[in-house]
């Protein structure tokens, strides 16, 4: 049985689809205590986001150390050649890892036709891998341009040629029974000079994958999201509103094994950011980030697992330009931290909970087109300042055109 599943799950990592979580494999988080912390702090702030959906040309990338062991890392490339004025062709990239490791995603490649220069463009969307059995094939319509309001409706087939296609000793027996298909809408509207939304909403069908051995069997279906709210009250004072998250619910049954699995994760995270033209600029904020990943063993229950992680913070940012082109910034997070004891327990009413607090120092250097930007930040435990003082350090760099 253990030669199976290893088996299985060496064809599972072999496998490039575009899943949410992009890991067709039943695993176990890991956590640290202050990973919300952490991430809040280094992910890209608002400047970065608002700067990056105004251009259609970008490539931008974040790391941060979160214990000795691990790091969070977050990595978004954007391309647009225009062939010809009715021609686009674009190239996307995205990885983002901050609960467990991932197989790299595969960059999608979509070449848009605009009709005699209409404000409607007609895409086809691809993949590419070494075994054509594994490319990903698809269709968008877009209405609008990225850069400014638009709305663009996206279909992808997950690996539709793989039972004609297949290839090689560990996959010449395996198929699909039902073919994968991720659906997305992304919008983004500028309803008045004050207020700016954007949401992109994405769902993955039900799928279905037998192996070789004609046994064991991999399912799975999930949902992605993520939308904003920007207000401007003024050029000092705006709001910032954002929700993202997502759901994976999968299946793997093999010889001896029957288990189930459901991660989900949910984040609100509302900003005030105040004297945003003077040389301090300050933010207040609060955030709730909510993970969970269930496993159901219906055959050896000492695998499941009922995992809980949440945190609650309170955060204020101040940044200081001491010239036009470099800043100082100081962050203060604190946030009430719910772990269950043991990550076996299946009492989800038992859990640690724990107040963390940390000081992030940045250096923020901007180039003289305001248009690249590249940040150094670290990160101080003060509720332990004494004992274990460092809490990590990173780097951050952004640039678009």
């Amino acid at each position: 049985m253990k030669k199976i599943l290893i088996g299985t799950l060496f064809i599972l990592h072999s496998l490039q689809a575009l899943a949410l979580d992009n890991f067709y494999a039943i695993s176990r988080s890991n956590f640290n205590i202050e990973n919300f912390l952490d991430i809040n702090s280094v992910q890209f702030d608002d400047a970065m986001q608002e700067q990056w959906h105004q251009f259609e040309n970008g490539w931008r990338m974040t790391g941060h150390s979160l214990t000795a062991d691990l790091l969070y890392s977050h990595i978004d490339v954007k391309l647009k050649n225009e062939l010809s004025q009715p021609v686009n062709v674009y190239l996307r990239y995205q990885q983002q890892d901050f609960y467990y490791d991932k197989p790299l995603s595969s960059a999608e490649f979509e070449l848009e036709v605009r009709p005699f220069n209409t404000a409607i463009g007609f895409s086809v969307i691809s993949t590419v891998d070494y075994q054509k059995a594994l490319a990903d094939i698809g269709f968008a319509i877009t209405l609008g341009q990225r850069s400014g309001d638009f709305l663009q409706f996206k279909n992808i087939a997950i690996d539709p040629l793989f039972n004609q296609k297949r290839s090689g000793p560990e996959l010449d027996q395996a198929s699909y029974s039902d073919t994968q298909h991720k659906i997305s809408i992304e919008a983004a509207y500028q309803w008045s000079p004050s207020l700016k939304t954007h949401f992109l909403i994405s769902d993955l069908s039900p799928m279905l994958f037998n192996f070789n051995d004609q046994i064991s069997t991999f399912s799975h279906q999930g949902y992605q999201y993520d939308a904003s709210v920007r207000y401007q009250h003024n050029n000092d004072h705006y709001w910032r509103l954002r929700f993202n998250g997502f759901k994976d619910d999968k299946s793997l049954t093999s010889t001896g094994s029957q288990q189930q699995q459901q991660i989900s994760y949910h984040s609100v995270n509302l900003q005030w950011l105040f004297h945003q033209t003077r040389p301090y600029q300050y933010s207040l904020g609060l955030r709730d980030d909510r993970f969970s990943n269930d496993i159901r063993d219906a055959l050896m229950n000492s695998n499941n697992l009922d995992y809980r992680f949440s945190t609650t913070q309170i955060y204020s940012t101040m940044q200081h330009f001491y010239q036009p082109e470099t800043a100082w910034n100081l962050g203060i997070y604190i946030g009430l931290v719910h772990e269950p004891f043991d990550e076996n327990e299946t009492d989800t009413a038992v859990f640690a909970r724990q107040y963390q607090s940390q000081l992030r120092v940045s250096w923020l250097y901007l180039a003289k087109n305001k248009k690249s930007r590249f940040k150094i930040h670290g990160s101080l435990n003060l509720d332990d300042i004494i004992d274990d003082p460092g809490d990590g350090l990173g780097l951050t760099w952004q640039s678009v055109f």
